[in-house]
Formats: structure tokens, C-alpha cells, sequence
């Protein structure tokens, strides 16, 4: 059956060479952006009709934008806080405006990259200075969960799930720590159960506020009991939050525990 839409994609072979243009304009112009002849080179087409990606992106783009310089905007340092913040609260931005598009869009990694490369380059390069492949989708397997536009929708979506389709505050709160949701809940495919997500992130917070040693080291401590609970425990059969509570404070207390010895004054 002939779909009657289409979209846009890039390879990671045309992404890496989309990017390298967009460096290259950079260099030149002292800004990113490059001409749709050049583009044209490397985007894929796939289906046929209408793209129906367009308007939805570039009323993202135009929303993302006007957040960036309207709330953020500035020289930040690479551990500056309000990164975090920014991803956090724009995530909804990009579930709003893509979450109607079909779902072989959505799950195809060469339209997020297109996303990513094509879309909006300059907020993702805002966001990762270093330009770091992994960040435009460019490495394939679990490192394509970093992929900007990908990890906040996923992220938004979880947050959407949890609320019942309310409201998007689960992205923004708990610090908002990317390395939390990128490495400790995407990675880890934790998404099916949004209050598991909750009470984690309330936990890794809570290690924050008490200022427990090297809480990134017991963040992935709780991370990797977690899994180990998982293999007996399904906690997509628990309905509330108190037993996944139970669980993640069981197993926070036992990851500070096993930590602490090997943490130094």
C-alpha cells in the first residue's frame, strides 16, 4: 500500500557529511545553516506525498528558539546548570509539536537525525559545544539514545504517560540532570513505567540535597541494583507508588552501603 506522506532522513554516513557542511558554514559565516542545494544532496526522501514533518518542525524549531533566547540565552560553561534546565523544559516542545506525526516516523533513527542535523543543529549545538557525534545521532545502538531530539521526546513522553496525559513537570523536575535520564532511564528502558522514573529521580535528588559522596557514583550503584531487581521483580505490575518506593529506597539504602567504604574523605 502507497503511503500518502513522506518524510525526511539522513543516513549517518550523509548526517556525518550534513554536519561537516554545517561546521564548514560556521567557519565561514559565523553561523550554522546551509543552502537547500547542499541539503538536497544528503536528505532522503521516504514515501511519497505530502511531508508532514514540516510544519510540525519548524513551529518546534521557532518555539525552541524563542525559549533559548528568551530564557537561557548566553555563555554557559559545560556543567552549567541551566543546560539541564533548558533540555528539560523543551522536551515538552518537541513531544507537542511531533507526537501526532505517524509512528514508522517516529521510530525511524534517520528522521531524528535529520532532526538533529538539518532542523535545529544550532539549538543541539548550543546545548553540546563540543559537537559530539553522539548528540546528532550519529553512533548507532544504545549511543543513539543521546541523540538530542530523540532523548527529549522519549523523555516528554514518559512524563506525558505518568500524568495521564496532563501535563509534561516530570521533565523539569528532580535537577533534570541529563545523565540521569539519558543513562539511568533510557538506557535502561525504564520508560514503560513512568513511576518507576518518578521515584528514582525523587531519589538521585534526594542523594544530592543530603550531599551523600560522589552521588553520580551511587546513581550508577542504584542503577545496576536496579537491573538486578528487575530480573525478578516486574514493575509494570505494580498500579502505585508505594511498592515501587519500597523498591528504590530498598535499594538505594543498599547501593549507599556498598559504596561507602570505597568512597574517600
Amino acid at each position: 500500500m502507497t503511503k500518502n506522506y513522506c518524510y525526511p532522513s539522513l543516513s549517518i554516513l550523509n548526517g556525518s557529511q550534513a554536519k561537516s557542511e554545517q561546521e564548514k558554514a560556521f567557519i565561514k559565516n559565523g553561523k550554522y545553516g546551509i543552502p537547500e542545494t547542499v541539503k538536497k544532496t544528503y536528505v532522503v526522501w521516504k514515501g511519497s506525498g505530502i511531508d508532514v514533518t514540516a510544519a510540525p518542525l519548524a513551529k518546534m524549531n521557532s518555539e525552541m528558539t524563542a525559549l533559548l533566547n528568551s530564557t537561557f540565552s548566553g555563555t554557559m560553561k559545560k556543567k552549567d546548570s541551566r543546560l539541564d534546565k533548558y533540555e528539560g523544559m523543551a522536551a515538552s516542545i518537541v513531544h507537542q509539536n511531533l507526537h501526532d506525526l505517524p509512528i514508522e516516523i517516529l521510530a525511524d533513527e534517520d528522521f531524528w537525525r535529520y532532526v538533529a542535523i538539518i532542523s535545529i543543529f544550532e539549538v543541539v549545538a548550543w546545548r553540546h559545544e563540543s559537537l559530539g557525534n553522539n548528540n546528532f545521532g550519529l553512533t548507532g545502538g544504545r549511543g543513539f539514545l543521546r541523540c538530542l531530539p530523540y532523548r527529549m521526546f522519549i523523555r516528554a513522553d514518559i512524563a506525558h504517560r505518568y500524568s495521564d496525559g496532563a501535563n509534561y513537570d516530570l521533565t523539569s523536575a528532580h535537577g533534570s540532570l541529563v545523565d540521569q535520564w539519558a543513562s539511568h532511564v533510557l538506557a535502561q528502558q525504564y520508560g514503560s513505567v513512568p513511576r518507576l522514573v518518578k521515584v528514582m529521580l525523587e531519589h538521585f535528588e534526594d542523594l544530592r540535597k543530603r550531599k551523600v559522596k560522589k552521588p553520580t557514583d551511587v546513581d550508577r550503584e542504584i542503577a545496576k541494583e536496579l537491573r538486578q531487581v528487575r530480573s525478578i521483580q516486574v514493575f509494570e505490575f505494580f498500579q502505585e507508588d508505594a511498592p515501587i518506593v519500597k523498591i528504590v529506597t530498598d535499594v538505594g539504602a543498599s547501593s549507599e552501603s556498598k559504596i561507602a567504604g570505597s568512597l574517600k574523605p
